[in-house]
């Protein structure tokens, strides 16, 4: 049985199939640091020693029999590398990939500067995350007074290169409000494989709120005491 990443081809007459795979499957690095690859098949009578094909550098080899090999992948700066293992089995050759997550914490998480609001209008605040990846794992939250007011995912995006994000949230001015402090946060999910990352805006701000002037009483709009 594999329990990972694998593949079986038939070969030639009187050759059974066999299997090849790669360990682990789903590795998760972050850009420009390095990680290990183990290629194994289920031929114990294998043409050669298993190889990698990458244009990642490989800066070291372990091989363990025929069968077996471990190779070390060093600075890692490719957003998409697919490095594949491969052995020949009875003139047979069977590769299989593994599928690298390559991650980059955000450099900045920033909330724009929050306006005076006057109750009873419409707001759109400004969250902005630079530089990071892949973006598909992130999610964006805003929290109002420490609670969940707006979430937003990026699960369609299918760029895995670094980028800039930019969510706005559209909020109505309450009273209630008033004095509540505002804030984002960006979260980098790669589990299972991987771990979670979270990282707040630099400075949290405080929501200014101010009657609507339609509320003010003045000497102009008072109205006289009926007699």
């Amino acid at each position: 049985m594999c329990f990972s990443r694998c593949g079986s081809v038939v070969a030639g007459a009187g050759q059974a199939s066999f299997d090849v795979s790669v360990s682990p499957e789903n590795p998760v690095v972050e850009h420009g640091g390095s990680l290990w690859l183990n290629c194994s098949t289920s031929c114990r009578e294998a043409d050669g020693r298993g190889s990698l094909e990458t244009s990642l550098v490989v800066g070291e080899r372990r091989d363990n029999g025929s069968d077996r090999a471990a190779f070390q992948l060093v600075n890692i700066t490719e957003w998409a590398p697919a490095p594949e293992c491969s052995f020949r089995c009875g003139g047979e050759r069977k590769t299989v990939s593994a599928n690298v997550t390559v991650y980059q914490l955000p450099e900045l998480v920033d909330l724009d500067p929050v306006p005076e609001m006057e109750v009873g209008k419409e707001y759109t605040l400004t969250c902005r995350v630079s530089n990071v990846a892949p973006i598909r794992n992130l999610s964006v939250t805003f929290l109002k007074a420490g609670e969940k007011a707006h979430l937003q995912t990026f699960e369609s995006h299918t760029e895995r290169e670094a980028g800039d994000v930019v969510v706005n949230h559209t909020v109505t001015a309450r009273r209630i409000d008033r004095g509540k402090e505002i804030s984002c946060r960006a979260a980098l999910d790669l589990r299972p494989e991987g771990p979670l990352f979270e990282k707040a805006s630099s400075f949290n701000q405080t929501l200014s709120i101010m009657a609507s002037p339609s509320r003010w009483c003045g000497p102009d709009t008072a109205q006289e005491p009926r007699s």
